[in-house]
Formats: structure tokens, sequence, C-alpha cells
């Protein structure tokens, strides 16, 4: 996967092993086929439908997300990660359910 910014120039590349995307789906308690997850990133891409959508966030991003999650939740110590770091989260979302599936 390859994204770029396109007001900046910056890009961001990894690849993902199929094992890696069902391991971090059944992490979320949604498990995906490797299959099953590809079609819903290209449906994403596409913008084919709200059921699914792309984010690219920062660490700093992530951590504000989780806090606003679970305000009672426990401290988190501040890591110094590299601020070009991004994440792509796929989110799928459905009647009842909204999921999150993070690509470092």
């Amino acid at each position: 996967i390859e994204v770029e910014h396109a007001e900046e120039g910056q890009k961001w590349r990894s690849r993902f092993p199929a094992r890696f995307i069902e391991e971090i789906t059944q992490r979320t308690g949604n498990a995906k086929k490797f299959d099953i997850f590809v079609r819903m990133l290209l449906s994403a891409l596409a913008q084919e439908s709200d059921a699914v959508y792309l984010d690219v966030l920062t660490a700093r991003d992530l951590e504000m997300l989780r806090r606003h999650a679970n305000p009672q939740g426990p401290p988190t110590t501040s890591t110094s990660t590299q601020s070009d770091k991004r994440y792509l989260i796929l989110t799928y979302r459905a009647e009842f359910d909204k999921v999150h599936y993070p690509l470092p």
C-alpha cells in the first residue's frame, strides 16, 4: 500500500502479508479473510459504499482517539515516535457496529 500527501509530496509505503492482515482483523473481534479485507479496502478507495472508509492518522491522532474513546482508561506513556509515521485506518461501519482496522 502506498499513500501520498498531495500537498507536501510525502509518500508512505508498507507491505502487509495476508496472515498479518487476518491477525489484525481477528484482534478487532471482527475477523475477515484476506480477500474480503482487500475487497473492503478497494471499495473504500473507490468510495463505492458508505459502510467502509479510510483515514490516515499520525500516532498522536491515534492517541487522542484512544483517550476520547476511553477517558477512564489507563494513561499511556509518551513515546518518541517518528513524526512522519502514519497509520492507514480502514473503518467498517454497519447498523450496530463500527470496526477500525489499523495498518501501521
